[in-house]
């Protein structure tokens, strides 16, 4: 009987994982009582596997993961991901939080959070060029670069859904902290060269647009027809936007700094055009599905089933 009343009390959540990325599918409600979890069906749990359940670990009972990114490593922090949370707060209204995760060293399965940022009404995020981007509440911005191109066309979808609700909602900071913001923000636990690491925006790429009007028209133009043929033909999981940009100045023979900004926004395009019979599930690419059975719990009362 106490073991029912356990798997009652569990909400049952899957996920999709990519290389990079592990993508909420849906809330399934409560599993049945009679149903035991399938075992794994690997040897073991892969890396990436392990940081999620470490990163759930690290949300609060109420709370829901719905996605989680893998972005390129900064100097002493080589392991990190920022998570999109969806938060609900004392009064039952709901919050996208973003944080990023730090794993201190390769090999490690503890993570600890060293950056927290809302989503409020007047947050913008935008593409800053060679892959990142950055979001902007007012004066202070925040950079982020996914470390492939389907990761990080899958994150923008997302940033610019909650940042419509946002504004919708007409959230704005105020006296009344949102809890789980409050929550997150006291459990920053990450060491400070991680937490300078992600303050920092000194790594994003300078755009200079020194070209004449009439050059940068006729560039673009041959960009844009070369860009989709490489998209079409490269592992969207695996390619990063450096990379591409790499291909076109082989296809080109230019030197492209001075177009990134340019790259990626027609990237974005492209890929929302590619994306449209699957809009739904941006990430359903030859993944596996994940089953996370979070409970409010002890960590020992949480069961994970891969299958």
């Amino acid at each position: 009987m106490r073991k029912n009343r356990r798997k009652r009390m569990q909400r049952r959540q899957s996920f999709v994982m990519v290389k990079g990325a592990a993508l909420l599918l849906q809330d399934e409600g409560e599993p049945e009582e009679d149903k035991e979890p399938e075992p794994s069906q690997t040897a073991g749990p892969s890396e990436q596997q392990l940081h999620l359940q470490a990163m759930l670990r690290l949300l609060r009972e109420e709370d829901t993961l719905k996605l989680a990114v893998r972005l390129e490593p900064v100097r002493s922090c080589l392991t990190r991901y920022l998570l999109v949370v969806s938060s609900v707060g004392r009064a039952n209204e709901e919050q996208t939080i973003l944080l990023g995760v730090d794993f201190p060293h390769n090999g490690s399965n503890g993570c600890t959070i060293g950056n927290v940022v809302p989503i409020w009404s007047n947050t913008q995020v935008f593409i800053d060029g060679d892959g990142g981007f950055s979001v902007t509440i007012g004066m202070d911005v925040r950079s982020f670069k996914p470390i492939s191109v389907q990761t990080m066309w899958s994150l923008l979808q997302m940033l610019h859904k909650a940042c419509e609700a946002a504004e919708s909602y007409n959230y704005i900071p105020g006296n009344s902290v949102h809890s789980g913001l409050a929550y997150y923000q006291d459990h920053r636990r990450s060491p400070q060269g991680c937490i300078n690491a992600w303050m920092a925006t000194t790594d994003l790429t300078s755009i200079c647009r020194d070209a004449t009007t009439q050059e940068r028209e006729e560039t673009e133009k041959i960009i844009r027809k070369k860009l989709r043929d490489i998209l079409r033909e490269s592992d969207l999981e695996n390619i990063t936007s450096k990379q591409v940009r790499n291909a076109l100045e082989q296809h080109t023979n230019c030197n492209l700094q001075q177009y990134t900004e340019f790259i990626d926004n027609e990237m974005i395009i492209i890929l929302a055009q590619m994306d449209r019979p699957f809009r739904d599930l941006p990430l359903l690419i030859l993944g596996f599905r994940m089953e996370c059975f979070k409970s409010g719990r002890t960590s020992e009362e949480q069961g994970y089933t891969y299958t």
